[in-house]
């Protein structure tokens, strides 16, 4: 959701990207399409920069700005840059934006990295996941990102220090999603059905709730309405 532009950006399958104009829900229009190299399964707005990034299967992020044309009223999506590491083949599963031009981004190898989207940069990457990382969230009033993976572990970091804090590890399934509640709670939900409460300071103490649903558990909390 690009919160600036009341629009809604998704992706499907058939490697298109399709933008909708949300400010009337009365009345949803798809307002852009834009075709897109392979089929994308993250997107982040950074809204500094005014890109919208995307990834997916053929590992490369790609930027995206907004081209307005002749009439001067229809906006369609044009690409700007792309990043991807030497040697880089493994899969974008999702990404965050951090602060200003930084992104970060995680890959089906497990690995998390840290762009600079204005100077197309690798600024750094994590290795902590021994699978996949499938899910990552960051909140700027900790200072505090997370991921969750195959692996079934939630990562800590300071992304802005490049630094690794630590492993939860409690989990007994692959990681489905992670998300902040606040700057002190964290929660992560797993395929298994157990979605665990976490409280970031000062001891990493755990609340565990059991789901009564054979469907992994998918966590999202708005920004607007938490």
């Amino acid at each position: 959701f690009i919160p600036e532009k009341d629009m809604l950006a998704t992706t499907g399958t058939d490697n298109t990207m399709r933008c909708w104009d949300v400010a009337n829900m009365n009345k949803v229009v798809s307002k852009e399409l834009f075709f897109t190299h392979s089929i994308v399964y993250a997107m982040a707005w950074l809204p500094e920069e005014h890109v919208l990034a995307i990834g997916g299967v053929d590992g490369t992020v790609y930027l995206l700005q907004e081209a307005r044309q002749d009439d001067n009223v229809t906006m369609l999506w044009e690409e700007i840059d792309s990043l991807s590491a030497p040697g880089q083949s493994h899969m974008i599963t999702c990404m965050v934006t951090i602060k200003g031009s930084l992104l970060a981004v995680g890959y089906t190898n497990g690995t998390v990295r840290l762009w600079d989207v204005k100077l197309k940069l690798l600024k750094g990457s994590f290795t902590n996941h021994k699978k996949g990382c499938v899910t990552i969230a960051y909140n700027a009033q900790a200072r505090l990102m997370i991921s969750g993976g195959y692996d079934h572990w939630v990562c800590c970091y300071n992304p802005l220090v490049e630094t690794f804090i630590c492993a939860l590890k409690s989990h007994a399934y692959p990681i489905s999603k992670v998300d902040f509640l606040d700057h002190q709670t964290l929660v992560s939900a797993d395929v298994g059905g157990n979605l665990k409460i976490w409280d970031v300071r000062p001891s990493w103490s755990c609340s565990l709730f059991q789901l009564s649903t054979n469907s992994p558990p998918f966590v999202h909390y708005p920004a607007r309405e938490r």
